[in-house]
């Protein structure tokens, strides 16, 4: 059986300390248990939080990273990804495919 982890909150800005360092804290706990970590760089965003957690797990083996050409850190991500042979997509569908065959 598999558990999934959906960090998403979208609120970040009107949790008060405790609640985001709660937040920070059950999302790292989460990183710790999983199996497989499945980061999204939207195009769009900057992704600070997302690029501190590609440092912290390229080396894992359990990380699959979805960054399109668009994204502003593009090839800083590809070069890391490549370096420790971490699996990159331009699209989520690629990446959910291969998770889907992981599992």
């Amino acid at each position: 059986s598999h558990h999934i982890f959906d960090p998403t909150h979208t609120q970040h800005d009107d949790l008060s300390n405790a609640e985001l360092k709660h937040h920070i804290m059950w999302e790292l706990e989460a990183m710790q248990q999983s199996d497989f970590i499945l980061l999204n760089f939207l195009k769009d965003s900057k992704s600070p939080i997302s690029l501190v957690e590609l440092g912290l797990y390229v080396q894992s083996g359990k990380l699959i990273v979805v960054c399109p050409q668009e994204f502003y850190k593009h090839n800083y991500v590809h070069i890391l990804c490549e370096k420790y042979s971490t699996p990159i997509f331009n699209t989520l569908k690629e990446a959910k495919t291969l998770l889907k065959n992981s599992i």
